[in-house]
């Protein structure tokens, strides 16, 4: 349970390192550099995503691995999962319980964020999960 706790900690910490570099990114791009509010915003989002993956991946969950083909698709599959999560948030915050949408998205971020700590730990790092563990 401490190991969970400790996990827990560290992907939390990690998920305001990575919302500082996408927002820092963006910022960078957009304001200081006047790249599009598009690609500024895609480019912020990779970075974020590439953070969150590498922090996630040696930091929380201790993996010494190389990083995978199917680590990769899976946090694919992980993101769509995530994005499609946000939606169903949106959509019942504005058109079912008639609440602004920034509620559903506030929702969506605390379920996504459950949603890929475990996914992260038993699904795209099994292993590295299993041998904290023992």
């Amino acid at each position: 349970m401490k190991l969970l706790a400790g996990e827990l900690l560290r992907f939390c910490i990690i998920g305001v390192i990575v919302a500082i570099v996408q927002i820092g990114s963006y910022t960078l791009l957009a304001n200081w550099l006047g790249l599009a509010q598009t690609g500024s915003g895609t480019i912020a989002y990779v970075a974020g995503v590439t953070v969150h993956f590498m922090l996630n991946r040696r930091v929380t969950f201790s993996s010494k691995s190389s990083i995978t083909f199917l680590q990769l698709v899976r946090y694919g599959g992980l993101l769509l999962l995530n994005y499609l999560v946000t939606l169903l948030c949106l959509w019942l915050a504005s058109d079912l319980f008639h609440v602004l949408a920034q509620v559903g998205l506030l929702a969506s971020l605390a379920i996504t964020a459950l949603i890929s700590f475990f996914v992260m730990k038993y699904f795209i790092f099994p292993a590295e999960a299993t041998e904290a563990r023992v």
